[in-house]
């Protein structure tokens, strides 16, 4: 199985994109996840990138740069999935507002809709409070 996850800032990149996931998920109930998804067998015929970016714009309906780069390449569920981490931006020109844009999601994935959460408050999430990409990038945080 292969997967995507999107680290989606704000133009100013001091929030990011999260969800929660339904509680009656088998795969990390309740944590909180970036957007993505399994990509599709139609993907694998698509450039890389454009493999990646279907599923995020699939989620979510705001307009994105289309410079999303690779953070890492992670093994996930039961060790059997693979998932690229990317990360980009929603475009400076969108009316982006991180207390009052909240983004629809899948009912059934998710607890509620997608919100923006500050970069630093992820710092003092527990990792077991994140879905893998999440928790990737909060270790890459507290590095620096």
């Amino acid at each position: 199985m292969l997967g995507t996850q999107c680290l989606v800032f704000s133009p100013d990149k001091k929030y990011i994109l999260v969800g929660k996931r339904s509680l009656s998920e088998i795969y990390y109930p309740g944590a909180i996840v970036n957007v993505g998804g399994m990509l599709e067998l139609n993907d694998l015929e698509k450039q890389p990138k454009d493999a990646l970016m279907r599923e995020v714009y699939e989620e979510i309906q705001i307009p994105l740069k289309f410079d999303a780069s690779l953070k890492a390449i992670l093994v996930g569920w039961n060790k059997i999935s693979v998932t690229f981490l990317i990360s980009t931006t929603i475009i400076a020109s969108h009316n982006f507002d991180y207390k009052k844009e909240v983004i629809p999601a899948d009912k059934n994935e998710f607890e509620s809709n997608l919100y923006w959460i500050s970069v630093n408050d992820i710092k003092n999430l527990l990792p077991d409070q994140l879905f893998d990409g999440l928790n990737y990038y909060r270790s890459e945080l507290l590095k620096s």
